[in-house]
């Protein structure tokens, strides 16, 4: 088999997954346990959350690419649970939660917290309601019929016909 349904793709994202979070944790190591020795390129080896870094994208990548592997194998194999219907639905709208995300959390808290120092009292509530609103949201878009998220929908039509 080839094309999505071939088992050995996922299996290799998996690898690919495992691999880039164990370069971003081994990186983040180095930078740890040899700080001094890496002077002012340290701060391009240590797991940061802002500004972003290369390990912090590798590791959380990563996992990214090992949950969506092991989830398209197991979908393969076995078929996967029911329960799991709504986070396929977010799934499909990423593009536009991501965009949600930023407008709708990020710049607010931005606002009110400019130098981006907020509690992590204040960045958990905040994760765990657009988590609620995502889950809210995508069901309601999809229970409506629609194929795709608002954002992927308009990225389809202004790309054209595939190929």
């Amino acid at each position: 088999m080839n094309g999505r349904t071939d088992a050995s793709r996922w299996k290799r994202w998996i690898w690919l997954g495992g691999v880039m979070v164990a370069v971003g944790l081994a990186a983040d190591v180095l930078a740890a346990r040899a700080g001094d020795l890496l002077g002012n390129v340290v701060g391009d080896f240590a797991v940061t959350w802002q500004p972003t870094s290369i390990p912090f994208l590798l590791r959380n990548g990563g996992i990214a690419v090992l949950v969506v592997g092991a989830l398209a194998w197991r979908g393969m194999s076995r078929g996967l649970p029911r329960w799991l219907a709504p986070v396929e639905a977010v799934g499909r709208m990423s593009l536009s939660h991501y965009l949600g995300h930023v407008l709708l959390l990020f710049a607010p808290l931005r606002h009110w917290w400019p130098d981006e120092d907020w509690g992590v009292d204040v960045g958990v509530a905040a994760a765990l309601g657009y988590i609620a609103f995502a889950l809210a949201s995508s069901a309601w878009w999809f229970g409506r019929g629609r194929r795709r998220g608002p954002l992927e929908a308009w990225l389809g039509r202004v790309s054209g016909p595939s190929r």
